[in-house]
């Protein structure tokens, strides 16, 4: 007598959508990843997008209350949520709302994908706890990941969550779950013993399975430019705009690591590997007769070799797909055919890691890179039908005003072939060359001024940790005015870019778009605060609306003894 095959329901829980309302939120890779993986080994698995459905319901920060904020960022608080002596009908009813037509008597167990989206330690037990919460609403077998969500929460901090809930039918998998999960789900049962509530597995990210696109609830994910972007106004002027279908971007990753060794950045140096061209193209082909057709690719580089990027392009070519995506790309392994072949392929748009200018500073940082050359790798790729978007980074430890100056005839040179920059300053990230060795980039980190993410510094024979946050604000304002960057800040909109991409337009063309569309929406000219991408100040809003919380319960609790 056969098996029945076992049913899977994955989750994936609400994250940025708790903080801030957008018009869309897109699919998250792991999620879709783990779901092929599950699909690979047999297992019929339903994905729900919770957080795309949050998002739709509409909720939004302003809607938190004290008592809310208590019960997501605390363990007590969190703890009194599920036994039911700390009330919240907003959160009961939210979760109510998103289980609303998931018929849960249907499957064999659940999986929980639980995301972090940004930094923070509120915001990351917000995610978690609202997860946790989720999960008291059944008894199923269920698995909870989310490998950078555990990191930043710690594996004692997660014991002791799991302790305090006590959710005998849930375990928490710390790992690449789309090599778990299966492996958790194969056997997964009720009533797992406390001290196996939690298991963790060492392992590389790169799934080979194909991932699973398909999402029950497909039309909270799509983008609908007419809805959500295009005024009368535009679409007036621009009436080929009305022709964009609906759409959703899939994420995918076919590489990880970096050969790299740039002193400034987190995965510099970390062991590169990556599917073959034929490999990648098999993913692609797969998940194009599943319904997708635009991909939003998260490699460090898409030309770490030069031959694998014209190779798969070439395949992609070869096989007829009609796809569109984006990646990114550096600067130093390039040619002429492999933009052209690019562009054919359906690339779209590119993101390039200019970063450092100035000689003086790409030496300190390890990333020498020819100026000319870069712009003339740039001009290959917008010649190619490319949007051309760069990240910059100024104010490194002993910067001069030349290396900046550098910077800014750089921009300068590159106006008509660059669409879209990134600005940012130097930034003394954990686990970079500057953090283990300090003596050689002549800084003395202030230890007694850092926090998880960034360190404060002085330069040795230089600068003040104050007089360096006086330059970084100086110099940002002086490119931004260089750059006009409130276009191009928005050109960066992948969203937008996409859907115009399902129509024959010229770069030119594209740009007017965007344009006029930002200005009818009332951003050009506008405060650009209004519109920064910034959920850390709702976090922050949380964290005041806990405090009132326990400010509150101070004098209850002195009354009471």
């Amino acid at each position: 007598m056969a098996t029945a095959t076992r049913r899977i329901l994955f989750l994936t829980c609400p994250h940025l959508a708790l903080f801030k309302r957008g018009v869309v939120h897109d699919l998250n890779e792991g999620a879709i990843a783990v779901c092929g993986g599950l699909e690979a080994v047999g297992l019929e698995v339903d994905h729900f997008d919770l957080n795309a459905r949050f998002n739709n319901l509409g909720k939004t920060d302003e809607e938190w209350s004290p008592q809310d904020a208590y019960a997501l960022t605390t363990i007590d608080g969190l703890k009194s949520l599920i036994d039911g002596t700390l009330s919240s009908s907003s959160l009961e009813k939210w979760c109510r709302d998103l289980l609303t037509g998931i018929e849960l008597a249907n499957y064999d167990a659940i999986c929980l994908s639980v995301v972090r989206s940004i930094p923070g330690d509120d915001y990351t037990r917000a995610c978690f706890s609202f997860a946790l919460f989720l999960a008291s609403h059944w008894k199923l077998p269920t698995a909870l990941g989310g490998t950078f969500t555990l990191k930043n929460l710690s594996k004692e901090l997660v014991e002791e969550y799991l302790h305090a809930c006590r959710l005998p039918h849930l375990m928490v998998v710390d790992g690449p779950g789309h090599r778990e999960f299966p492996e958790v789900l194969k056997t997964a049962s009720l009533n797992v013993p406390l001290d196996r509530h939690y298991r963790r597995f060492p392992g590389n990210n790169l799934s080979t399975h194909t991932p699973k696109v398909e999402v029950i609830n497909a039309n909270e994910v799509k983008v609908d430019l007419a809805r959500d972007f295009f005024r009368p106004e535009v679409i007036a002027r621009y009436p080929e705009v009305q022709k964009i279908p609906l759409f959703f971007v899939v994420p995918y990753t076919f590489s990880t690591g970096c050969r790299f060794t740039c002193a400034f950045c987190m995965t510099a140096g970390k062991d590169y590997d990556t599917l073959s061209p034929v490999q990648t193209v098999d993913h692609l082909e797969r998940m194009v007769e599943r319904g997708a057709s635009d991909f939003r690719f998260f490699n460090t580089n898409i030309n770490m070799n030069l031959r694998f990027a014209i190779d798969f392009a070439n395949e992609i070519i070869r096989r007829g797909l009609k796809i569109r995506f984006s990646d990114s790309c550096n600067l130093r392994i390039t040619s002429r055919e492999m933009f052209a072949a690019l562009g054919e392929a359906g690339c779209i748009k590119l993101w390039y890691g200019a970063d450092a200018i100035g000689p003086q500073v790409q030496a300190s940082i390890s990333k020498r890179q020819d100026v000319d050359k870069m712009l003339t790798a740039l001009t290959n790729a917008h010649d190619a039908g490319i949007w051309n978007a760069i990240n910059l980074i100024h104010s490194f430890p002993h910067e001069t005003e030349e290396d900046f100056q550098m910077m800014i005839d750089f921009v300068r040179d590159a106006r008509e072939i660059c669409d879209a920059y990134q600005v940012n300053h130097f930034k003394l990230m954990p686990n970079i060359a500057y953090q283990s060795d300090p003596e050689k980039f002549k800084i003395r980190i202030r230890r007694d001024r850092s926090d998880r993410y960034t360190s404060d510094y002085d330069e040795i024979g230089g600068l003040t940790w104050e007089q360096k946050v006086e330059q970084r604000s100086n110099r940002t304002q002086r490119i931004c005015e260089e750059l006009s960057l409130l276009q191009r800040w928005f050109r960066q909109n992948d969203d937008l870019l996409f859907g115009l991409s399902h129509l024959d337009l010229s770069k030119a063309r594209k740009r007017e778009i965007f344009d006029l569309t930002y200005k009818e929406l009332g951003i050009i000219n506008a405060d650009l605060s209004r519109f920064s991408y910034e959920p850390e100040l709702k976090v922050r809003r949380f964290e005041e609306l806990r405090n009132a919380y326990l400010a509150d319960q101070q004098p209850r609790m002195a009354t009471a003894h």
